[in-house]
This record gives structure tokens, sequence and C-alpha cells, in this order.
């Protein structure tokens, strides 16, 4: 007689209530490793950042990376890098009344499976909007040796990344020393000259690392409908896409690109404005 397969609820990494699917588990000891791993680089990283002095375009980098570092901590901290939504309808009847009770409960206790999900959106969030920041910058600040990139007609990120792209090949002639962390920020967005968006249905790339970030991030915010509205189903570690890759696996994509940022934004920066007179 087969083995009857454990349900979600029964796989878990402790009594806190961190649920490891059935899908993952096989692999818990390779994503226990990962995890240590990743979240000493971007300790590493994050102990490398330059406390911001007036400049708020430094300021607002400053603080999404530090908020990103904070949530990767606090997420591994809880026990495992998963956002599993097994039996999640009650889980969410579970998180109202501690939020919902005002004075009763001045600093609410919620389940540490519904805050490592938390933790793990935060710090995607908080990385790709310090990632289009810090590309936006680069793309649109002029060098300090006169040269402005050529601002095309195109909205949104499509804009950006033209600019920047301007500004990579101009660098690479002139500055190859400063710019070297912004086109490989460029080369994981933009998979030809035509084409920055990551799609459902492309397969899973290390190399890729922003640009499913940036599709997981707009997904979630945008869609409602449709296969890409079941993208928080539990997954298994040998995913081909990023939508069926597993938690653990997609928190080493946004840790890499953590680590790249960094070393963007501490970088000299060669696009200072000139100085005056």
């Amino acid at each position: 007689m087969a083995s009857r397969r454990p349900t979600p609820a029964e796989v878990r990494t402790s009594p806190d209530d961190i649920v490891i699917c059935p899908g993952v588990a096989p692999y818990r000891e390779q994503a226990d490793q990962a995890r240590a791993l990743w979240v000493a680089k971007v300790q590493n990283s994050t102990a490398s950042l330059p406390v911001p002095e007036s400049r708020m375009s430094d300021a607002g980098g400053f603080e999404q990376l530090t908020g990103a570092s904070y949530a990767i901590q606090r997420a591994s901290a809880l026990g495992a890098w998963t956002r599993c939504i097994c039996g999640y309808k009650e889980l969410r009847a579970g998180i109202l009344e501690p939020l919902a009770g005002g004075g009763r409960h001045p600093s609410p206790e919620l389940p540490p499976r519904w805050l490592v999900g938390f933790y793990i959106n935060a710090a995607f969030q908080r990385i790709t909007f310090a990632a289009d920041r810090a590309l936006t910058y680069y793309a649109f600040e002029p060098c300090a040796c006169g040269h402005t990139a050529t601002k095309k007609d195109v909205d949104g990120m499509g804009r950006i990344v033209v600019a920047a792209l301007a500004h990579c090949k101009h660098g690479a002639t002139s500055h190859p020393e400063y710019t070297a962390a912004y086109d490989e920020l460029l080369k994981q967005l933009v998979r030809d000259a035509k084409h920055a968006r990551y799609e459902r249905d492309d397969p899973f790339d290390m190399q890729r690392a922003y640009a499913m970030l940036r599709y997981d991030v707009n997904n979630r915010k945008h869609v409602v409908h449709g296969p890409s509205s079941q993208d928080r189903a539990c997954r298994n570690a040998t995913g081909q896409t990023w939508s069926t890759s597993a938690s653990f696996i997609q928190m080493e994509a946004a840790c890499r690109v953590f680590v790249l940022i960094v070393e963007a934004y501490v970088a000299p920066r060669h696009f200072e404005e000139p100085a005056s007179g």
C-alpha cells in the first residue's frame, strides 16, 4: 500500500507554525544552506552602505536597501523562506483580530507563517524599488564630463532603459571602471533591444533576477484574474519558471539583486554633476 502523502500542515520546521510544503520538504537542507549563505552576503553588503549626508537621491536608496535588508533577515529568523498559502483562508481570519484589536493589542502578535510571507514580499518590493531607482538615477544624471543620456520619448521603464543603455554605452568607453554594476543591472533586465519584461512563461534564469523580481512585484500589484493570480500557490524546488519555483530559490535571486544594487550604490559616481564655475 502506498504511503500517505503528508498534508502541508504536517510538514513543519518547528512548533513556530512555519509550513514547508511537501514539494519543498525534500530540499530542506539545500534551502537552509542557501538561506544562511545569502543572509551573510546581504549583511556584508549592508555593512558597506554609506550613511547619506544631504542628497535626497542617496537617502531614498539608503532607506529602500536598509528596509530590504531588515526584511530578508527577519524572514530568515522565522525559520524558513516560504510563501506557502496552504490553509491561508483560515490564516486570514486569524490575523484580523490582533490587527483590529485597538489598544488591547499595542503590539499585535501575528502567526509566524503570515509574517515570513509578509517580510519576503516586503523584501521583493523594496529591492525592486531600489533597483528601479538606481537605474533611473544612472540614466538621467549628467556625467561629470558633460555627457547627458539621450531621453527618448518612451513611457515608463522603457524610457528609463533606453536612456540607461545610452549612458552605459558612453560609460563603457569613457568610464568603464565605474559602470560595471549598472551594466549588470541592465543585462538582468533587458532580454534584447526591444524587450525588458519578464513574462510568466519565460524560463527561470538567475541571470535575469532583476526582471523576474519586477514581474513578481508588478504581478501582485496589477493581476486580479487569470493564471497569474494563482502564482502564490505552493511550488517545489524544480520549477522551470519564476512562478513554479520555490520561495527559497526566489529569495536567492532577490538577494543577488540586493548585492548588485549595493555595488552600484557605493560605486564612485562618474556622473556627479560638474562643479559650477
